[in-house]
């Protein structure tokens, strides 16, 4: 019976992404039929949308920005809520005020950030993506690590203090090695939401050279539905999805699980993320 449940589990996940592949088999013709299994399976549309499409391009600045995004992420939190809970500097309002900034809708924001990344030069550039990504998603990064840095007895820190280590050579030598899976599983959910983020992508990337692959999708995505059905082109929507979001997307449960269970360890990552090397060669060549 648990079996019978599982495979049904399976089935209702797995089955869009299976129908999204096949789609890319599919002519023009057969796409408007909606039937899974083409009956004349054509290749020409992952060569075509790799000629027509600058997809590698698209993959690899969304990739590079989603990873540098993530450090700089890691790098703001991990000191801001160790002086929160070890030093417990402001501990009484700075984690309600970082609440309430994640709370507010991104619109706000957009205007404003807008300004500054065209008055600092950085607009349409991958370092001002990697800017905005990354201060964008601190108040999920210092959320999700506030309670694995609580767990560690501050007796730890109070020794080291006593022993003349100060507070950052602390905070390297003895906090992080034991946050090592919390970070790395941190780092991981701020990565996939930096990659899936469609609204700034699309706002501050135009050229080609900056675009995120996220917002390429979602301009061609609803031409390919209403009025590319004329070309071969019509066809990639399958295959577009099943190359950009497949690979970052497919193992998110167990990211979660592991970080809101403290149960996740380095060698849960590397079992549930072996699937995203096979993406690199793809990525960097």
């Amino acid at each position: 019976m648990r079996r019978i449940a599982l495979l049904a589990f399976l089935f209702f996940f797995l089955f869009p992404i299976a129908f999204l592949l096949a789609t890319s088999f599919k002519t023009p013709d057969q796409a408007m039929l909606g039937a899974f299994f083409p009956t004349r399976p054509v290749t020409e549309n992952w060569s075509t949308a790799f000629q027509r499409i600058a997809l590698l391009t698209f993959l690899r600045n969304s990739v590079v920005s989603a990873c540098a995004a993530g450090l700089l992420t890691l790098a703001i939190s991990v000191p801001a809520v160790y002086a929160v809970e070890k030093l417990r500097t402001a501990r009484n309002w700075l984690p309600d005020i970082v609440l309430g900034v994640y709370l507010a809708p991104p619109i706000v924001a957009l205007l404003p950030l807008f300004f500054m990344l065209r008055f600092a030069g950085l607009l349409d550039t991958i370092p001002g993506m990697v800017l905005v990504f990354g201060l964008m998603n601190i108040p999920v990064a210092f959320w999700l690590l506030r309670p694995f840095v609580a767990s560690i007895p501050r007796e730890i820190d109070e020794a080291s203090w006593v022993d003349g280590a100060g507070f950052w050579r602390t905070l390297l030598h003895i906090n992080l090695p034991l946050l090592a899976p919390a970070l790395v599983a941190t780092g991981l959910i701020c990565m996939i939401l930096s990659y899936n983020e469609f609204l700034f992508a699309s706002t501050f990337t135009r050229s080609q050279i900056a675009a995120m692959f996220v917002a390429i999708l979602g301009t061609l995505l609803p031409a390919v539905q209403f009025a590319g059905l004329l070309n071969p082109v019509s066809s990639l929507e399958g295959m577009g999805r099943v190359i950009g979001e497949l690979h970052p997307a497919s193992h998110m449960l167990t990211i979660s699980r592991g970080v809101f269970t403290k149960g996740l360890t380095l060698s849960d990552l590397d079992q549930s993320f072996w699937a995203m090397s096979l993406a690199v060669p793809l990525i960097i060549g």
